[in-house]
Order: structure tokens, then sequence, then C-alpha cells
């Protein structure tokens, strides 16, 4: 979980634009939020503990906020186009060696 909070550490310590430091701020809290419900699920002696305590983890994490910090910064906030057919796993017979 040390991961979670350097990075939250490195967000709020960095000196951001006039006008990004709210929206990154708002972003810095997520790891932070985020830390408490991983930890939990790092100890958790069964399955269906560790799996709650990861949704309530992944709950907290809202991406828009990382969209609403990406245009503070003046960073595109369009997800990069996929092709669905490409990442599709091959069929039987597809593979060629």
């Amino acid at each position: 979980m040390d991961a979670l909070a350097e990075e939250s550490r490195l967000l709020r310590e960095h000196a951001w634009p006039v006008g990004a430091e709210g929206p990154v701020g708002d972003l810095a809290a997520e790891p932070a939020a985020a830390e408490e419900e991983w930890t939990k699920a790092a100890g958790a002696a069964d399955s269906d503990t560790y799996i709650e305590h990861t949704d309530a983890g992944w709950g907290v994490t809202d991406p828009y906020i990382a969209v609403t910090a990406r245009n503070a910064l003046g960073l595109t906030d369009t997800p990069p186009a996929y092709d669905e057919e490409a990442e599709r796993e091959p069929e039987s017979g597809d593979i060629k060696v």
C-alpha cells in the first residue's frame, strides 16, 4: 500500500498551475481513500472478504476525477481507441506459426 501513499504524496506536493490545484488535489485524495480498503483486502482471511474489500477499494475510485484533473492541466481526456478485433483471443487454428 506504500505505492498509494507515495502517489498521493507526490500529487499533493507538486506545484500545479493555477486552476489545477483543486482538481489534482481531489485526484490525490483517491489513493488515500482506497488505501484502507486495499489494506483490508491484503489481510483478508478468505476470498469473500478479499472480494468485498477490493470492490470497495475500486468503488472509491472515480475515473471522472482524473478526467477533470487532466482537463485542468490542459491534457487530453479522450481515452485511446482500441481495435476490439485485434484485442480478442485467437480462435483455435488462428495462430500462425
